[in-house]
């Protein structure tokens, strides 16, 4: 017993001592793959921050980012997790044939805040056409395959949008038609987005709404990249899980150019190939997320519209510069510059088609920057 004891012993101290010199030995990292965020850097030591006692809090964020093996131990720690019967780690669930899915809390209060604010948008601006499409997650559409028994109901949030919104606003629900579909790629495995196939559902029922001709899928050529292991494996990451085939459909009848005033940059397509060999492979859709995005295309519509959205829109917007033309984009989590009806006024704008998932419009609280 007193030998078993000594090891245990010299095993602890071990660990201790191994993780004490990699703070001296091994380069601070600044951005995690893995975490898909940036690292906290060595706090400055001064007389300010250790009175405010802000030193401290700043170090021990700083040596738990930059942990030696860091990865390593988070990976093992939810694999153990996984293996003794938790499917719900993080706010997300992982089963066994590698489908990852996000745990949905209803924000009754935030949604129908969000809803409110969304009409009082409307009904300040009486001449324009403005068009909802709301998308659910993947805990809605595959809830019969996957069973998510701490998850709140995405029926009942549809519900409340439908019986709240404005009858000004023509609303796009195609949870329905995703549900029909029940492809497997229709959302990506590791990553809360939808991928191109769903998103190339919202976009023709899009153009069936508006009256006009979608292109069809046969028109389009697929490209398919492996290996994306995206935002909910970051939460989740499980030894075991495999990584999606991440696809670009590409139009090449079509030409595009891509301007994102904020950094002043432009690129002639709708995808941005640098990204490819990023972890977070989404961000290939039209360069991430910005606070503006205006899209010029070829296609015969040159009518202007406008794009207010969340992220799940990024796989959508490819397909819909094939039918318009002259697309403007922005993101109300950073476009505070001024209001959007300020810059419908502004860039004579007369339609708008919010896309949101049913999560974000739960959640976010920048629905404030409508008006």
């Amino acid at each position: 017993m007193k030998n078993k004891k000594l090891i245990i012993a010299a095993v602890f101290c071990g660990y201790i001592f191994f993780f004490f010199i990699s703070y001296f030995v091994t380069e601070p990292k600044e951005f995690s793959n893995l975490e898909n965020r940036k690292l906290s850097k060595l706090p400055e030591f001064n007389k300010e921050s250790v009175i405010s006692a802000s030193y401290m809090k700043d170090l021990e964020s700083y040596m738990n980012d930059q942990i030696a093996s860091k990865d390593a131990f988070v990976r093992h720690s939810v694999s153990i997790k996984y293996a003794w019967g938790n499917s719900l780690i993080n706010g997300v669930y992982y089963f066994p044939d590698g489908r990852y899915i996000q745990d949905f809390k209803l924000n009754r209060d935030q949604l129908e805040k969000n809803i409110g604010l969304i009409n009082d948008f409307v009904e300040k601006n009486p001449q324009k056409y403005i068009y909802f499409l709301l998308v659910p997650n993947a805990s809605y559409v595959y809830q019969e395959e996957y069973e998510c028994p701490a998850s709140d109901s995405q029926s009942l949030a549809i519900s409340l949008i439908k019986d709240q919104l404005s009858s000004e606003v023509k609303l796009i629900d195609i949870s329905d038609e995703l549900r029909k579909d029940k492809s497997d790629m229709l959302y990506f495995k590791t990553d809360h987005h939808w991928s191109q196939a769903g998103a190339y559902i919202g976009y023709k029922a899009i153009c069936d709404e508006m009256g006009f001709k979608a292109n069809d899928s046969s028109h389009y050529e697929i490209k398919t990249y492996p290996d994306f292991y995206g935002s909910l494996y970051s939460k989740v990451p499980v030894y075991m899980a495999k990584g999606d085939d991440f696809s670009l459909y590409l139009n090449k009848d079509n030409v595009y150019n891509v301007e994102i005033p904020e950094n002043n940059s432009s690129f002639n397509d709708v995808y941005n190939y640098d990204n490819l060999s990023k972890k977070d492979m989404y961000t290939t859709y039209l360069d991430g997320n910005h606070a503006m995005v205006h899209i010029t295309s070829e296609a015969e519509n040159k009518e202007k519209i406008l794009i207010v959205k969340d992220s799940y829109a990024h796989a959508l917007l490819p397909f819909l510069a094939d039918t318009y033309g002259d697309i403007y984009m922005l993101d109300l989590r950073y476009f505070h510059n001024e209001s959007v009806t300020e810059f419908m006024e502004k860039n004579e704008i007369k339609k708008l088609i919010f896309i949101y998932n049913i999560d974000f419009i739960n959640s976010d609280d920048n629905f404030g920057w409508l008006y």
